[in-house]
This record gives C-alpha cells, sequence and structure tokens, in this order.
C-alpha cells in the first residue's frame, strides 16, 4: 500500500511539475556556474546533435533572475541551434520534492534517448543539495543571521 501511495504521489509530483513549464528564449538566460553545472565542449556537442537529431530537450531549471541552475548544456545547444524558444522551470516555484522528481527526470530523459547518463550527474547532483537544503530549512528554520560565519 504505501508503495502505491509512494508512486501515486510521484506521479501527482510529475503532473504538478508540467503545469509549472514555460517558454523562455534561450538567449535571455544568464549562464551561473554558481548555480549550474559547466558543461564541456563535448556535452554541448551531444546536446546539440540530440536536439538536432530529436528536436528535444528536457526542460531546464532557471532562478527568478533567469539564471541557469540546472541545463546549461542543454541552453547552449538550443543556441547554437538557433531555437528561439526553450521549456523551463523556476526554481522558486520547487519544493525539495518537486526537485528530486525535477533530478530524476533528467536521468529519464537520458535514458529515453539513449545518452550518457553523465550528462546530466553534475546538475542532477546539484540539484540533490538544492533539494537538502530546501528540506533542512523547512525543518529547522532560523533567522538570517544566526550561525553565520564568514
Amino acid at each position: 500500500m504505501k508503495e502505491n501511495d509512494a508512486s501515486r504521489n510521484a506521479l501527482t509530483s510529475h503532473h504538478s511539475l508540467i503545469d509549472r513549464r514555460f517558454n523562455v528564449n534561450p538567449n535571455s538566460l544568464v549562464d551561473n556556474h554558481l548555480l549550474s553545472a559547466k558543461p564541456t565542449e563535448e556535452e554541448v556537442s551531444r546536446f546539440e546533435q540530440c536536439l538536432r537529431s530529436r528536436s528535444v530537450l528536457t526542460p531546464v531549471l532557471i532562478d527568478n533572475e533567469d539564471r541557469i541552475v540546472a541545463g546549461s548544456g542543454l541552453v547552449k545547444a538550443a543556441i547554437r541551434r538557433g531555437c528561439d524558444v526553450i521549456s523551463a522551470y523556476r526554481l522558486d516555484e520547487f519544493s525539495a520534492e518537486d526537485l528530486k522528481v525535477y533530478a530524476k527526470s533528467l536521468i529519464r530523459f537520458t535514458e529515453l534517448l539513449h545518452l550518457d547518463r553523465d550528462l546530466f550527474r553534475a546538475d542532477a547532483e546539484q540539484i540533490g543539495a538544492l533539494a537538502d537544503i530546501i528540506e533542512c530549512v523547512a525543518k529547522s528554520p532560523c533567522d538570517a543571521g544566526d550561525n553565520l560565519t564568514v
């Protein structure tokens, strides 16, 4: 019974992600390597090849200032191919659970298109870290200045 509930919750979360997807011009996005893994030239070329042969990209994740959180290689490939729009999600609309579902969707995307899972490994790790931070803050909120050291 618990397994069915978990599957149902994952499916519900996936559908809620689809509802939050929107289109954005890839040229308007800011490459921010503090938030997104820096793709190698080979990785960008592989994404570009995928886009050329299948015309499919998974949505990228951006923050509220249009900085790329995950999917930097996809954005670069879309720009190279001259795409006017790509799908995206906003980080500030995601819960920790949403981030986990999104990370799994990146891996599933690589499997469906027979791509190397390493293409999204750094992004998936970054997303996992963000999910952990969100969960930690939700469990023990603190004032902005508490426990900060520089």
